[in-house]
Order: C-alpha cells, then sequence, then structure tokens
C-alpha cells in the first residue's frame, strides 16, 4: 500500500490516530460520529455497550491504558516528556513549554497551531517516531520500554519491490523509518468480556464493534483509508454463526 491510502505521518493521520484510540474508550470525541449519538459512553453502540467499559473497568485513565494500547497516543504523551523534548530540540520543533504559548492554539490542531508538540510535521514523523521507539526510558507501571510494548504492533520491512530498472514500484517515502518501511501499525483494545457465552450474543457485540470502526473510518482522512478492524479470532466465529444463521 502506498502513501495515497497509507500515510499516518500527516497532521490529519496522526490526530484521527489518535481520537480514534480515545474513542474508543471514552466515546468523547462526537465529532468522529457524524451525529450518531449511538456512540456515546451510554449508547448502543458505544464503550460500555461495546464492553470496553464495565463495572470492572470504570471509565479511568488507568483502565483506558491497560485496556487500549494505541502508538499514537504513547507517542503523544512521550513528546510531553523530558526525553521527548530533547528529541524535538534535536530535530528543530518546539516542546510543550512553547507550543502551549502558541496564540489562539488548540488541542489538537495542526502542527502549527497545535498547543502541544503533537501532531509532529510530516517531514519530521520518521525521525521522531525512531527516536520513540529507540528510546530505553522503561514506564513506571509495565517496567516495559517503547520497543518493548509495540515491537509486536509496528510493522517494518527492508525490503522494496522493484522493477527491472531497478526503480521502488510504489511510493513509500511518507514513511521510510530508518531506511526501512512501516507497512502497518495497530492499535489493541482488550473488551471485558468472556467469550465463553451465547454465540447469538456475540453476534451482538460484533455488531456493535463493527458499526463504530466502519463509523470512524468514514470520517478518516483519505490517507488512512487503508485502517482495517481485525480481532483475535473470536469475530471470525461469530461472523461464521452470523452466515449459517442467514441462509
Amino acid at each position: 500500500m502506498d502513501c495515497t491510502f497509507y500515510n499516518p505521518t500527516t497532521a490529519a493521520a496522526q490526530i484521527w490516530s489518535l481520537q480514534t484510540c480515545q474513542d474508543l474508550f471514552y466515546g468523547n470525541w462526537t465529532e468522529l460520529h457524524g451525529g450518531d449519538e449511538s456512540f456515546l459512553p451510554d449508547g448502543d453502540n458505544g464503550p460500555k455497550a461495546r464492553m470496553m467499559v464495565t463495572e470492572n473497568t470504570p471509565m479511568e485513565d488507568f483502565y483506558y491504558y491497560s485496556k487500549v494500547i494505541c502508538p499514537a497516543q504513547s507517542f503523544r504523551d512521550w513528546l510531553l516528556t523530558d526525553t521527548g523534548c530533547l528529541s524535538l530540540l534535536d530535530n528543530g520543533l518546539q516542546c510543550f513549554n512553547e507550543t502551549s504559548q502558541r496564540p489562539n492554539c488548540t488541542t489538537w490542531g495542526d502542527n502549527t497551531s497545535s498547543c502541544e508538540p503533537y501532531p509532529v510535521p510530516s517531514d519530521k514523523y520518521s525521525d521522531m517516531f525512531s527516536a520513540f521507539m529507540q528510546d530505553n526510558t522503561t514506564n513506571p507501571t509495565s517496567r516495559l520500554t517503547n520497543y518493548d510494548t509495540f515491537k509486536t504492533q509496528v510493522f517494518m520491512d527492508d525490503e522494496f519491490e522493484v522493477d527491472t530498472d531497478k526503480a521502488i514500484l510504489d511510493d513509500f517515502s511518507c514513511r521510510t523509518i530508518d531506511e526501512g518501511v512501516l507497512l502497518a501499525m495497530s492499535a489493541v483494545a482488550t473488551t471485558d468480556q468472556d467469550f465463553a457465552q451465547n454465540y447469538e450474543d456475540g453476534i451482538s457485540l460484533y455488531d456493535k464493534w463493527d458499526a463504530w470502526s466502519a463509523q470512524m473510518r468514514s470520517v478518516g482522512p483519505r490517507e488512512m483509508a487503508a485502517t482495517a478492524q481485525v480481532s483475535n479470532g473470536a469475530w471470525a466465529f461469530y461472523v461464521s454463526a452470523f452466515m449459517r444463521m442467514s441462509r
């Protein structure tokens, strides 16, 4: 997939990726809902209905970070740290103490009007994300580095498809990091739900997740059109069951 349909480096893509992760748990980014109140916290397709928020998993930041492992969220948070600030300065960018003073700034505006260093300019994204992944600082809660946390969620390849003239067939320049190509980046959400249940309930839960993800993709920037929702295998069972019931 070339840069036309997968380019996570633009300001719009960075903001949408972060807002999607947050809306997944909080149901708070109403501008992504297209006026559909079913995606609000108590709505039919909201985080409570999708089993992200339950009695055992209240809508609190601790559980958000425990249940939603999101590279965009952690990258944004890292930019606000001292280590992130040093990397920003090394790349000629402003830290939070400066971006927060921008006149009429918003959270998150583009990379010239945001009150935060996030989103970073597209031409600096590769260097900044590489520094984020290589930071050896450990998370005080998980005791993991950024690499340890996201090594199974950030997919890279150093091989390019070439034609007979040794020219790269597709344009991956937007997401070339450390001489490799960023193929995909995934956010992982863990629901508070036991799948040892009536499969009809599982189909209903799948439908709620499908509706939410379809809405998020429908308002995403064109350069993130390749985004998809996948699962650890449970959805495959429910889709198969639904297909059998529909015959």
